[in-house]
């Protein structure tokens, strides 16, 4: 009976540390949201490897929030957990990205902005990476019809930026 009080102490301790770590993370990544919202990309650079460091560990237990509905199997509850993690990941990468953009590091930012892509399907790290001034042409179309058909993406502004690139001959190339 001791050993597993024991054992449901450790593991709260366990779970409400792990708690900790990912609130520490969010709180690192609106930190640095504020920093470059103020123009400091260096320490929003630093903010947003704080977040994904404290990150860095997938554990299931700090994910799951709500209480599982009757009916739901374990591997759905870890599947969910899973894609949570990799939602929160990829908006601190995406930050990171955005940071390293505003430092005009762009090799660094691209990898980034890549594993972000990777990790969520939105349109806003192929709208960053578009922006990036070393970029050719024909690439900045290519991730900005990337970002198009992206979950999340804003025709309008997309298509904007596709006529920004000089790609193409008037308005009218642009009609899909």
């Amino acid at each position: 009976m001791i050993t597993r009080m024991k054992h449901t102490l450790l593991l709260l301790l366990l779970a409400s540390g792990a708690v900790a770590t990912q609130d520490t993370a969010e709180k690192a990544n609106a930190r640095a949201l504020t920093l470059l919202a103020e123009g400091d990309a260096l320490g929003a650079e630093a903010s947003a490897l704080q977040s994904l460091e404290e990150s860095s560990r997938f554990d299931p237990q700090t994910e799951i929030v709500d209480r599982p509905e009757k009916g739901i199997l374990f591997e759905d509850m870890i599947t969910k957990a899973r894609d949570s993690y990799r939602e929160r990941r990829g908006r601190y990468y995406l930050t990171l990205g955005r940071a390293l953009t505003r430092l005009e590091r762009w090799m660094e930012a691209r990898k980034a902005l890549r594993r972000a892509a990777s990790l969520m399907s939105l349109a806003d790290p192929y709208l960053v990476m578009s922006s990036h001034a070393d970029l050719s042409v024909p690439v900045r179309v290519d991730l900005l019809l990337k970002a198009y058909f992206a979950t999340g993406a804003d025709p309008a502004a997309v298509k904007r930026a596709l006529w920004d690139t000089g790609a193409f001959v008037g308005p009218s190339a642009l009609q899909a």
